[in-house]
Protein backbone atom coordinates (compact mmCIF):
# COMPACT_ATOMS: atom_id res chain seq x y z
CA UNK A 1 0.00 0.00 0.00
CA UNK A 2 2.77 2.54 0.81
CA UNK A 3 3.80 1.95 -3.02
CA UNK A 4 7.65 2.11 -2.42
CA UNK A 5 10.05 0.10 -4.21
CA UNK A 6 12.09 -0.83 -1.20
CA UNK A 7 8.65 -1.72 1.49
CA UNK A 8 8.40 -3.82 -1.81
CA UNK A 9 11.84 -5.26 -1.56
CA UNK A 10 11.50 -6.17 1.74
CA UNK A 11 8.23 -7.83 1.35
CA UNK A 12 10.06 -10.29 -1.01
CA UNK A 13 13.26 -10.67 1.40
CA UNK A 14 10.95 -11.69 3.85
CA UNK A 15 8.09 -13.90 1.64
CA UNK A 16 11.28 -15.50 0.11
CA UNK A 17 13.43 -16.27 3.34
CA UNK A 18 16.69 -14.35 1.64
CA UNK A 19 18.73 -11.79 3.05
CA UNK A 20 19.85 -8.83 1.88
CA UNK A 21 22.80 -9.92 0.64
CA UNK A 22 21.11 -12.30 -1.79
CA UNK A 23 19.49 -9.19 -3.00
CA UNK A 24 20.24 -7.65 -5.96
CA UNK A 25 18.67 -4.19 -7.02
CA UNK A 26 19.13 -1.28 -10.00
CA UNK A 27 18.38 2.23 -9.71
CA UNK A 28 18.25 5.38 -11.47
CA UNK A 29 16.61 7.86 -9.53
CA UNK A 30 16.18 9.44 -6.33
CA UNK A 31 12.96 7.25 -5.51
CA UNK A 32 15.24 4.00 -5.98
CA UNK A 33 17.84 4.98 -3.23
CA UNK A 34 15.93 3.27 -0.54
CA UNK A 35 15.74 0.71 -2.56
CA UNK A 36 19.56 0.39 -3.41
CA UNK A 37 20.04 0.81 0.49
CA UNK A 38 17.86 -2.63 0.96
CA UNK A 39 20.05 -4.86 -1.07
CA UNK A 40 23.48 -6.40 -0.84
CA UNK A 41 24.14 -5.96 -3.98
CA UNK A 42 23.00 -2.80 -5.49
CA UNK A 43 23.74 -1.24 -9.19
CA UNK A 44 23.41 2.59 -10.10
CA UNK A 45 23.20 2.94 -13.61
CA UNK A 46 26.13 4.88 -15.56
CA UNK A 47 23.29 7.50 -16.61
CA UNK A 48 22.15 7.40 -13.00
CA UNK A 49 21.99 10.66 -11.28
CA UNK A 50 25.00 11.47 -9.19
CA UNK A 51 23.28 10.66 -5.82
CA UNK A 52 21.69 7.46 -6.94
CA UNK A 53 25.53 5.99 -8.07
CA UNK A 54 26.79 7.60 -4.55
CA UNK A 55 24.24 5.22 -2.64
CA UNK A 56 24.70 2.14 -4.80
CA UNK A 57 27.63 -0.24 -3.94
CA UNK A 58 28.71 -0.20 -7.58
CA UNK A 59 28.14 1.70 -10.97
CA UNK A 60 26.76 -0.39 -14.07
CA UNK A 61 26.65 0.22 -17.77
CA UNK A 62 23.73 2.29 -19.01
CA UNK A 63 20.59 0.91 -20.18
CA UNK A 64 21.17 1.71 -23.56
CA UNK A 65 24.88 -0.84 -23.10
CA UNK A 66 22.59 -3.10 -21.30
CA UNK A 67 23.91 -3.14 -18.23
CA UNK A 68 21.59 -5.00 -16.31
CA UNK A 69 21.78 -7.87 -18.27
CA UNK A 70 25.15 -7.00 -18.12
CA UNK A 71 25.45 -7.77 -14.29
CA UNK A 72 22.97 -10.39 -14.31
CA UNK A 73 24.70 -12.43 -16.56
CA UNK A 74 27.96 -11.87 -14.35
CA UNK A 75 26.21 -12.93 -11.26
CA UNK A 76 24.62 -15.99 -13.00
CA UNK A 77 28.10 -17.00 -14.56
CA UNK A 78 30.04 -16.93 -11.31
CA UNK A 79 27.08 -18.73 -9.66
CA UNK A 80 27.34 -21.64 -11.66
CA UNK A 81 31.27 -21.62 -11.69
CA UNK A 82 31.58 -22.26 -7.41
Amino acid sequence: PEGEKSVAVEFIQQQLGISPEETCTFGDNLNDIAMLQKAGMSYAVANAREEVQASAKAVCPSYGEDGVLQILEKIISERENQ
